[in-house]
């Protein structure tokens, strides 16, 4: 069975205010693209479709006409989505019986029917050109421990997640008689996963063993953590692909969908296919230097290249607001990432919370639209800063205004970016 697995599209997503909807519509087309020159048998998206659990009508209606699109490129391949943390489980799920038609299966979440998991709802049967079948996708939405279903209301909260998914497999087992493979899809992280570049939500992300997913299938494919990742300890069976886009500047890494080729009782051939982003998001300098120095690497920075650019400077004190109304970079989004000298840190003491300051220069000129407060609202996006943000753009609200300064913890490994307003 051949697929492309994809997950954390992030639909909707803006990077400090500006609008990426450029971005985003090119990853679509180029999946489209890819699906057309590997026609493979499945496409599976495996969580966080969207941003924000109310996206736009506008981020909708990108999203349908993609789908549509992708579909007419390989009008025989089956489609599967699951919702992710981010996403409404009810919303992607209000056009289920319409994309049915169309080989898409939408898995938002996991419904019972007279206290019986409906299993067949994630159970998925793929056909291959000539109406065989090919595989089984056994799709699993984003679910929180506790919630899900158990044959015994007096089981414990540890016990319901690996019962669901081994017992889920074993359902696939007693079906597949004919030993065809089998691709889990969840979405959620697993414990020993690179989280380089992620942002944990305040309070820690829960992580989930391996193991506790149970074992007979053939390849796993995962959503939630944006580093694309084949999992040590998986014998090459489970994998994140990662981001099609960087949602944050700490994702430095490509960026890309995964081909994989699975047959049963076989280690899974994996093919990274890199997708090109037409907004790159750039820190200069690499390493932190003095303001004047970081400013001349951010003039040399070619005019003609579009980037958004996080200005890294090494600073004693906060650095006002003022010395940077004179913007040398007219036609780019600027973000000065301003990070502390290691002997202030340490005068401070360990124990010491550090408090750089991070700071937003708005360009005006050759650069993706700034939303404005309505169209935020239109994007589905909050307003108001939040504390919880899961995302830099949601902690780090810049509005329309020259700069705007947030307070932001400091870590000795870098910048985790959570607010304190």
């Amino acid at each position: 069975m051949k697929l492309i697995h994809t997950s954390d599209w992030h639909l909707g997503h803006t990077l400090y205010n500006y609008d990426r909807t450029e971005e985003q519509q090119a990853f679509l087309q180029q999946l489209a693209e890819i699906v057309e020159r590997e026609q493979p048998d499945a496409l599976l998206v495996s969580g966080d479709v969207y941003h924000y659990s109310s996206p736009s009508a506008a981020v909708q209606k990108m999203y349908t006409e993609a789908m549509l699109e992708i579909h007419q490129r390989c009008p025989s391949m089956t489609i599967v989505v699951t919702a992710g943390n981010h996403d409404s489980s009810s919303k992607l799920e209000i056009t289920r019986s319409l994309w049915e038609s169309f080989g898409l299966h939408v898995v938002g979440s996991i419904q019972r029917e007279e206290e019986t998991v409906q299993w067949t709802r994630h159970i998925v049967e793929v056909t291959g050109k000539d109406s065989r079948p090919v595989g089984y996708i056994l799709p699993v939405p984003h679910v929180y421990p506790q919630n899900f279903p158990s044959p015994d209301p007096e089981m414990k909260r540890e016990e319901r997640m690996p019962y669901f998914f081994q017992t889920l497999l074993d359902e696939t087992k007693r079906i597949n008689t004919t030993g065809l493979p089998v691709v889990l899809m969840a979405h959620l992280a697993v414990t020993g996963s690179d989280t380089t570049g992620h942002t944990d939500l305040i309070g820690g992300m829960d992580y989930f063993p391996l193991d506790q997913l149970g074992t007979g299938y053939d390849y796993l494919a995962l959503g939630h953590i944006h580093c694309p990742q084949t999992l040590k300890g998986s014998d090459g069976r489970a994998r994140y692909c990662g981001t099609p886009y960087p949602i944050s500047f700490d994702e430095t890494y490509p960026h890309s969908v995964s081909l994989v080729t699975v047959e049963s009782g076989e280690q899974p051939e994996i093919q990274d296919i890199r997708i090109e982003n037409p907004w790159p998001c750039l820190t200069l300098p690499p390493e932190p230097l003095p303001f004047e120095e970081a400013l001349q690497q951010l003039k040399d920075f070619p005019d003609d290249k579009r980037a958004y650019i996080r200005l890294n400077v090494l600073a004693e004190n906060y650095l006002s607001g003022t010395r940077f109304r004179s913007n040398p970079r007219k036609g780019v989004p600027v973000l000065l990432h301003q990070a502390q000298p290691p002997a202030e840190r340490k005068q401070r003491g360990a124990a010491s919370p550090q408090y750089p300051r991070t700071q937003t220069a708005i360009a005006f000129r050759n650069c993706p639209p700034l939303l404005s407060g309505d169209n935020r609202r239109k994007h589905g996006r909050r307003t108001q800063p939040s504390i919880a943000g899961s995302h830099e753009s949601d902690s780090l609200i810049s509005k329309r205004i020259d700069y705007e300064a947030t307070t932001t913890h400091h870590k000795e490994s870098g910048f985790d970016r959570r607010s304190y307003y």
